[in-house]
């Protein structure tokens, strides 16, 4: 991994958190979920939540990594189909979206 990678992935999502704490929310609802095995021991899981602005729909997807199917089964009984949930979204690109964990600290704080 390249260093710049590295500097990406431990700060860059800090500071992507700070840039858009002050965009728009928007209110959601989970539609579906989609599962894809990365390895022996990982799945990544992706919660798929519908929302709109201006009658516009647009979807914002969480991605979680999880080792077992059972973990994945979990993280779906906690994300349920339905659940509302606080979508971000950047002014005049309703198309760039966050979900994030502040925004939804009922549901976050369940999955550990």
């Amino acid at each position: 991994m390249l260093l710049t990678e590295i500097f990406d992935a431990i700060l860059g999502d800090r500071i992507r958190k700070m840039g858009n704490a002050a965009w728009p929310i928007a209110h959601g609802a989970v539609e579906r979920y989609i599962v894809e095995r990365i390895a022996d021991n990982a799945l990544t899981c992706t919660i798929c939540c519908d929302y709109r602005v201006d009658d516009r729909l647009y979807t914002a997807n969480i991605k979680k990594t999880v080792p077992t199917e059972r973990e994945a089964v979990y993280l779906f009984s906690i994300y349920h189909v339905g659940l509302d949930l606080a979508v971000r979204y950047k002014p005049g690109q309703p198309n760039i979206n966050v979900v994030r964990d502040a925004d939804n600290l009922e549901v976050s704080q369940r999955y550990v």
